[in-house]
């Protein structure tokens, strides 16, 4: 039995600058809370077109400014170099990241 591959939300926001939003699939409309944190996995923010791993991968390897919600993607960009697993935040056991060009 092979494996399915993730399937992952990504949406693009420009305003003064681009900013990649993306999540788990499964994550959509999905509030997060642990403590004082809270996050809402926000149609509006992250639901834009659905996508593999490798058409994610090929879209936040390029990007200068993104915010990443879920284990699947986190790991993705873990695994491929994009992002230091010292900076993610665990939000109910659920990673996120933001990588933001300063």
């Amino acid at each position: 039995m092979s494996k399915k591959k993730s399937e992952f939300y990504v949406k693009i926001h420009k305003r003064d600058r681009i900013l990649i939003a993306a999540c788990d699939s499964e994550l959509i409309e999905k509030t997060l809370e642990e403590g004082d944190l809270q996050l809402k996995v926000s149609k509006s923010f992250y639901k834009g077109d659905l996508m593999d791993e490798d058409s994610v991968l090929n879209i936040l390897k390029e990007a200068k400014n993104f915010n990443i919600v879920g284990n699947n993607i986190v790991n993705l960009m873990i695994e491929n170099k994009i992002i230091n697993k010292e900076h993610i935040l665990y939000i109910n056991k659920v990673a996120h990241a933001q990588v933001f060009e300063i």
